[in-house]
């Protein structure tokens, strides 16, 4: 190890040593006060290779072990029964500790005082900066890089080249990989952001929910059950996405719009405002639904004609949908739903009732080849 300057030098490894890990590592003892560190004179502290280096009022406390290569920096805290080993380098005012480990090629270098906690493990080429946390039984590995205020716990996972930024939590069993970016949002749960998604603003993806491709999520979006999101599509505003429902190609969903059940929008469908989409919906193509439209049942709609949403109806001031289906058409008012023909069961006024069907009926016939 080199030696530091008589006028930096503050600390001295012992003759008392143990083995670990194939190498004999030394008890560590101040040689003089290190008040950052609120330790004193004499003080012995944790297990350290001849080969690490240590300098600039770094520490390693307790039965915490420094091994291989390692350089442990700038007022860096090593303790509990935490590990640092390898090549990892770690500046700063960072704390790690508990059983957290820290092997490969990591490097922590963090001005604002990460920490890396639990049972937590950084490995491979995994790069940690800002303020981040790591804690629980959370892997951070391959060229995953956390900065800002991100935070990984519990039992998820970050790796190869994906990010994590700002305010960024991902928890539970989540995973972020590929070269997934993560900003300010929570992903949590079982969910998973892979590819070269983007998940940002005050998004939240949940339960199951994969989000894939180049898609992106933002706003305060979100999306849970097993719903899927893939290819370019984008979902902003408020919009929910949940269930089974499958998002892909490069479909934009925002506003307060709502996609469950099995729905599967595709194409450059567009859907905004406070369109409810369920049941086995298939939306595609240039299809564009907005208002308050409801669709249900196995709706087929790929363009902007295929759907037509009259309001206000009635005392209640209903909106009706009518859109096309596989195999025919399907009118929804408020919790009743069937066809024209069914039209006269909802019980409206004969004047709204006789405009209501002649605009479907035109609408409906214009749908033929």
């Amino acid at each position: 190890m080199p030696t530091p300057s008589p006028a930096d030098q503050y600390w001295e490894l012992t003759t008392s040593t143990i083995t670990h890990g194939g190498e004999t590592l030394h008890h560590l003892r101040a040689t003089r006060a290190i008040p950052e560190q609120g330790v004193a004179a004499g003080t012995l502290g944790g297990w350290v290779s001849p080969q690490a280096q240590l300098s600039d009022g770094a520490w390693v406390a307790d039965s915490a072990k420094v091994l291989g290569s390692v350089v442990v920096t700038r007022h860096a805290l090593v303790c509990g029964r935490a590990e640092v080993r390898d090549k990892a380098q770690v500046s700063g005012p960072v704390i790690i500790s508990d059983d957290a480990v820290v092997s490969d090629s990591v490097t922590i270098d963090a001005d604002k005082g990460a920490t890396v906690s639990g049972r937590a493990h950084m490995s491979d080429h995994a790069t940690l900066f800002e303020q981040a946390q790591i804690s629980g039984r959370a892997t951070i590995s391959d060229d995953a890089l956390l900065s800002g205020q991100s935070m990984v716990s519990e039992q998820a996972h970050v790796g190869d080249s994906a990010q994590l930024t700002g305010h960024a939590r991902v928890m539970g069993a989540a995973q972020v990989n590929g070269n997934a970016r993560v900003h300010n949002c929570l992903v949590t749960g079982a969910a998973q952001v892979t590819d070269a998604a983007l998940v940002s603003d005050s998004a939240q993806i949940l339960g199951s929910a994969i989000v894939s491709g180049r898609a992106q999520v933002g706003g305060s979006a979100r999306i849970f059950g097993n719903a899927t999101v893939d290819g370019t599509a984008k979902i902003n505003g408020s919009a929910r996405i949940f269930d089974h429902a499958h998002v892909e190609g490069d479909a934009h969903i925002c506003d307060y719009a709502q996609v469950g059940a099995s729905a599967h929008i595709s194409g450059a469908a567009f859907i905004a405002g406070n369109a409810h989409i369920s049941g086995h919906s298939v939306i595609r193509g240039r299809a564009h639904i907005s208002d308050s439209a409801v669709i249900i049942n196995h709706a087929n709609i790929t363009l902007p004609q295929h759907i037509l949403t009259v309001a206000p109806l009635g005392p209640a001031h209903a909106s009706a949908t009518l859109f096309r289906t596989a195999d025919g058409h399907c009118l929804v008012i408020g919790s009743w739903h069937g066809t024209v023909d069914q039209l006269a069961e909802y019980g409206m006024n004969p004047e709204e009732l006789q405009g209501l069907t002649t605009i479907a009926a035109a609408r409906i016939k214009a749908w033929s080849p």
